[in-house]
């Protein structure tokens, strides 16, 4: 295992601090899910899909929009 392990900066500002210290966090939860857990990682990717699959038909309007402007222009 040839990976960068994030590690935590403590920061003089207080809120860079805090942001800094998410991104290290999150960063050290991917690599675990990566290395660990890989199907976790690819069953959060497939319901990331899922729900901009159901956004996308829930918005049959903004089709049909999109739709009327290809033609006015074909």
């Amino acid at each position: 295992m040839n990976q960068k392990q994030p590690y935590i900066v403590v920061e003089t500002n207080e809120r860079e601090g805090k942001r800094k210290l998410y991104l290290y966090a999150f960063l050290f939860a991917e690599t675990f899910l990566h290395s660990f857990f890989p199907k976790v990682w690819l069953i959060q990717k497939l319901a990331q899909k899922l729900i901009k699959i159901e956004e996308n038909q829930t918005k049959p309007e903004k089709r049909e929009q999109e739709g009327s402007w290809r033609k006015a222009n074909a």
